[in-house]
Parts: structure tokens; sequence; C-alpha cells
């Protein structure tokens, strides 16, 4: 198998997305960055305006790779059960494979400035409206319990959202099992049966 070549623009986003995962956001500095990558400072001002820009760079990317997931599983014919099932093992795939991106969209978010801001909250919302539409389609199709949506939905999203803190990609759990274990968890908890 062949390595992927990455440009200077992949390396600095690769190499800031670890940083922000291990310092944080505000504790990190372009300066630090530079080092990292082994430029000059002035070199990443030549790829990025800001700090804030390679942020707001990583969490859409992370919010664009959520929504490629659902919306094929959202606009399917599949029953709810099995739309959640996959939209789960989905969602938690994202995570794992972009372990330092996905601490960072889900830590570091806050600190996006606006417009920005404002966008990621929207995409946010309209991320989450996804999985509450199932949760109904489940509900009015008698699949699952007649429940809190909202509530619902925020726990599984807390259920979820917490695999970047505790996966390893040298652990013993492959990530489709970890999709599997946490969907059958979630379904079991709506299933009506």
């Amino acid at each position: 198998m062949v390595a992927k070549s990455f440009t200077r623009k992949e390396q600095i986003i690769s190499s800031a997305q670890q940083m922000f995962r291990k310092k944080g956001f505000g504790a990190s500095s372009m300066r630090e960055l530079a080092k990292e990558v082994g430029v000059e400072p002035s070199s990443l001002y030549s790829h990025f305006k800001s700090k804030d820009e390679i942020l707001k760079i990583i969490c859409f990317h992370i919010a664009d790779e959520f929504f490629e997931a659902l919306d094929p599983i959202q606009n399917s014919v599949s029953s709810p059960t099995e739309k959640l099932k996959r939209v789960v093992t989905e969602h938690t795939n994202v995570i794992m494979k972009n372990l330092d991106a996905a601490t960072v969209f889900f830590l570091e978010w806050k600190h996006l400035k606006e417009p920005a801001l404002f966008e990621f909250k929207a995409m946010r919302n309209r991320y989450e409206d996804g999985f509450r539409q199932i949760v109904q389609e489940g509900i009015t199709l008698c699949e699952f319990k007649n429940m809190d949506i909202d509530f619902t939905v925020r726990l599984i999203f807390s259920v979820l959202n917490g695999v970047h803190e505790w996966y390893r990609k040298s652990g013993t759990v492959s990530p489709d099992e970890v999709g599997d274990k946490l969907s059958h968890f979630i379904l079991e908890g709506l299933s009506v049966e």
C-alpha cells in the first residue's frame, strides 16, 4: 500500500488537530504550530489567515463528514430501527476515523468566531434534527416507545459523543464492533418489544 502524500496545508491542519486536542485551542499558538510543522511562522500565514481559520476548517470538515453519513441514511426507505442502527454506527465511525479532529470538534467549537459560530450551531441543530426525525418516525410506526424526543436525542448524543474520550485505535475493539455495541445499547432502550 502506498502512503498518501500530504500537502503542506494538510500537514498544518493535521498538526493543528493534534495540538488543539492535546493543549486546547486557547493554549495553542501559531508560533508553536509552525515549530511543530517545521516552518517559519510567516509560512503558516501564507496558508491560513489565523488560528481561527484553522479551527473553522477542522470543525466544519467533521460536520460535513457527519452529514455525508446521515443524509443518505435519513433519506433511505429503511425502517426507523435500521436507520438509527446505521446512523449510530456511521456517527461513531466518523469519530473513530478522525479522533484528533473529532475531539477538537466536540471540545473547541466554542472558540469559533462569528459568523462561523452561528453557522456551526445551525449545522449542529440540523444534524440533531435528522436524529429527531428518525426517532419520531420510529415512534409513529410503533417501532420505538413513545418518549420525549428531545431528551432521547440528547441522551443518544451524550453516549455517542463521548467515544472520542475512551476509544483507542490500539484497543481490542474494532470501530465496527463499537458501532454495533452502541447501536444495540441504544435500540434496546427505544424498542417497543
